[in-house]
């Protein structure tokens, strides 16, 4: 019997163990296998927006909304930080422990327009649970009910007391390789050592950026090298500080070596290697065996703080392969603004008249593009394929394309587009000049007169309310059966014309104040000529963008809506015709009554659209993008096309031929063919015919375009 109650007790102690280890390995390392390529990769610790690891099924972050606190787990879906994440009851203390996740979605606490909410902890997906906490939880996620995005993805936004810091300890002592990862983007750091993640308090190792060009020295084998740190740098506890070089407010993949076994140091942003560093002023540059991590802050230093937005950073405890890179910032391209470079068929310098191809090559951009190419600052009118050959390029000639601006032309109703202007599409307008392009294809292309503004951050037209405005010439001039519409940032109580078909006493037109466009006021204001105005007595409501529509039907009946709602239905006489222009801004001719105010788009079509069409042309704004461009590639051309002057009448025996002199050699040809001894810069045409001259000029040579002489009759 005592034997058997032996053998119970051993048993309980298997038990007990067994379940020792299996809580454990709730710390064990996670592989990062929700990375693709990093199905056998931990890291010492990693902390992100995103959930990196199928293992790891805690929240990503604890936030503070008013007064109390909740854990956030990544989507279902999207494994992210979005509104539909699902969160803990409320917490009352920033540092209690984890909260399992409720059934209710973050957004039950987010109020559009209103909510703010910042994180406290955030939580370390390694599987070392070395989780990071704010007792001030000042660092945002949360502004006014949206979440902070870097290039649309979820960061976190630092500011100058906003850091992080481990409760728990590490010890990295006898570590001597490390890979330290981040996706960053500075904004407005000051100290030398705004550090982004960091191991230790007076020493250690990390990620900082230094905003100061002449702040901090190199020193290569204990000796100063002249050069400046500056940008991102790897923080080698000393000698191991690997900088890019480069200042930037721009979003980075930051990538950074430490080898203290050979004492080197590399560092890269967006997979490009910027900077490498051998260095022995501290030959073994150690940290800690109680280091604590800090991330916003190098550091236990208070005033070396990261201002900007971090959306993941990682500490790995080894050098990755450079397979385990690329696969790390692969994934990490999504927080990366959409980029454009052009490459050219060209080498060198060319001669004149070779045909060179430009290609544009789009990254971190998931939809279709539009292109638009340029050429020393000027469209290039139906230059819109992702590349552009010409032969016509003369010496010194800039080309470039942008990329994706403005609305998608894809989005908008096409069906009786006869007009389509988009000042945020630099297919339309570059911002500057005085021609704002159609895009509909019909060259119906606007004026900008006496000289309205640009505004690049919302991309529109600014007119003054005192003599400016924008222009089509006339391409309708009827009273039946049109839809015109703007958008337009309206400006309460005020007055003026958005849009007018048809300059003086004549047309219609729709625009603000009060019972017509001279009264002061907020309503919707309307003009039939030959019924007069109509003041709606409906309200703007609110100051800010509008699409302001006004149709007319095949029985001129005129109907205004603002945005995707119908304003007022009128049914009274049929308006005069249209003569002269369209105009928006200004009712010229008629007492002008000139707006105040910014125009981003203008849509004319021969036909009245139907609500469900203005509908789909006010969603459609909403996918308005802002343009990126290309790098600009400067053209070396060798000579220049030939060209050919006719002295005469262009009649045979009456007319010579003449092309400038000084090259190396020349040949004239007739209809293609070679006119044998006709080497000189001149040549008197015998028979009627194509003339073309064909010049060399040292290894280039280059032929002229064709000019006809004729047989001219010698009697009347």
């Amino acid at each position: 019997m005592k034997i058997k109650l032996k053998q119970m007790k051993f048993r309980s102690y298997l038990i007990l163990f067994s379940v020792l280890v299996c809580s454990s390995h709730l710390n064990a390392q996670n592989n990062l296998d929700k990375i693709s390529g990093l199905s056998s990769t931990s890291a010492s610790v990693a902390y992100s927006l995103r959930q990196l690891s199928s293992s790891y099924t805690g929240p990503l972050v604890r936030i503070k909304v008013g007064t109390l606190f909740y854990d956030v787990y990544p989507d279902a879906t999207t494994c992210n930080f979005t509104l539909s994440s699902k969160i803990s009851s409320s917490i009352g203390t920033y540092n209690a422990a984890v909260s399992v996740a409720s059934t209710n979605a973050l957004s039950t606490i987010i109020t559009a327009g209103t909510t703010n909410a910042t994180v406290a902890i955030w939580y370390d997906q390694s599987g070392n649970g070395v989780h990071v906490y704010s007792s001030a939880a000042t660092a945002s996620i949360i502004t006014l009910g949206s979440i902070i995005t870097m290039n649309g993805q979820p960061t976190i936004t630092f500011g100058t007391n906003s850091a992080f810091t481990s409760t728990s300890s590490v010890n990295y002592n006898a570590q001597t390789q490390a890979t330290i990862n981040a996706v960053a983007q500075n904004s407005n750091s000051i100290s030398d050592y705004a550090g982004i993640i960091s191991t230790g308090d007076n020493g250690g190792w990390g990620i900082a950026y230094n905003p100061n060009t002449n702040s901090q020295q190199a020193y290569s084998s204990g000796v100063p090298t002249g050069t400046y740190l500056y940008g991102y740098f790897v923080d080698g506890s000393g000698g191991l500080n690997a900088s890019t070089l480069e200042l930037t407010t721009i979003s980075k993949i930051v990538t950074g070596f430490i080898n203290k076994t050979n004492q080197t140091s590399s560092i890269y942003t967006n997979s490009t290697i910027k900077g490498s560093n051998t260095s022995t002023i501290f030959v073994n540059p150690t940290n800690g065996t109680l280091d604590k991590i800090y991330v916003g802050q190098r550091g236990n230093f208070s005033n070396r703080n990261f201002v900007g937005n971090i959306s993941e950073t990682f500490i790995f405890n080894k050098i990755l392969t450079a397979s385990e890179q690329t696969s790390l910032e692969t994934s990490q391209a999504i927080f990366l603004p959409p980029t454009v470079t052009i490459t050219s068929s060209a080498s060198g310098a060319v001669c004149a008249g070779t045909n060179i191809t430009f290609t544009a090559n789009v990254q971190n951009y998931t939809g279709t593009p539009t292109y638009q190419w340029y050429k020393n600052g000027a469209i290039i009118v139906g230059a819109n394929a992702s590349t552009y050959a010409t032969t016509t390029l003369s010496n010194n000639d800039q080309i470039k394309v942008y990329v994706n601006g403005g609305v998608n032309n894809a989005n908008i109703v096409s069906s009786g587009l006869k007009l389509n202007i988009d000042a945020s599409n630099p297919g339309s307008y570059a911002g500057t000049g005085n021609t704002w392009y159609d895009l509909s294809g019909n060259n119906n292309h606007a004026t900008l007169n006496n000289s309205p503004s640009y505004d690049a951050a919302s991309g529109s037209i600014v007119t003054n309310g005192s003599n400016q405005y924008i222009s089509v010439p006339q391409f309708n001039a009827t009273n039946t059966n049109i839809t015109m519409q703007a958008w337009v940032y309206v400006n309460l109580n005020t007055t003026g014309t958005f849009i007018k078909s048809g300059t003086g006493g004549g047309g219609y037109s729709i625009g603000i104040g009060n019972g017509a466009y001279d009264q002061v006021g907020s309503n919707v204001v309307m003009l039939l000529y030959g019924r007069g105005w109509i003041g709606t007595g409906v309200s703007y409501g609110t100051a800010g963008w509008k699409l302001v529509t006004l149709t007319l039907d095949g029985s001129s009946t005129a109907r205004a809506y603002v945005n995707g709602s119908l304003i007022g239905t009128y049914t009274w006489t049929t308006p005069t015709l249209p003569v002269g222009a369209l105009n928006f801004g200004a009712n010229i001719g008629d007492g002008n009554i000139y707006y105040n105010g910014k125009f981003a788009a203008a849509y004319f079509y021969d036909r009245a659209l139907s609500l469900t069409e203005i509908q789909q042309n006010y969603n459609a704004f909403a996918t308005k993008t802002t343009s990126f461009s290309s790098n600009s590639i400067t053209v070396s051309i060798t000579g220049s096309i030939p060209t050919i002057t006719v002295n005469g009448d262009a009649c045979v025996n009456k007319t010579s031929l003449t092309t400038p002199s000084g090259l190396t050699s020349y040949a004239w040809y007739k209809n293609n063919v070679v006119i044998s001894g006709a080497v000189s810069n001149t040549y008197t045409p015998t028979e009627s015919g194509m003339y073309q001259v064909t010049v060399s000029n040292g290894t280039c040579s280059s032929t002229s375009t064709a000019t006809t002489i004729y047989s001219c009759g010698k009697t009347a």
